[in-house]
């Protein structure tokens, strides 16, 4: 690495370009922390998404379920009653 000459020896355009330099360093750094948040970022959304896809499925499933005990229920209530009245109109 060479040696960095003292500042009061530098020019004004000198001292710039260093400072530039290190600007340019620092938003390199910046970008290359910000594309690692970005990925990262989209990793979570990615499995979150999996998340309420696998969700979705389970409820759905738990839903239909919910509907064939109901029409079951339904037809239990409908033989019961239909064997009710049966009972009620042969005579003893």
């Amino acid at each position: 690495m060479p040696s960095v000459p003292a500042p009061s020896s530098l020019s004004r355009r000198q001292r710039n370009a260093q400072h530039r330099a290190l600007d340019m360093e620092f938003a390199t750094e910046i970008g290359q922390n910000l594309l690692v948040e970005v990925r990262r970022l989209q990793a979570l959304l990615s499995e979150r998404d999996r998340a309420l896809e696998k969700f979705n499925e389970e409820r759905d499933g738990w839903e239909s379920e919910r509907n064939g005990m109901l029409a079951a229920v339904r037809t239990a209530e409908g033989n019961t009653g239909k064997l009710n009245l049966s009972f009620a109109s042969t005579p003893d």
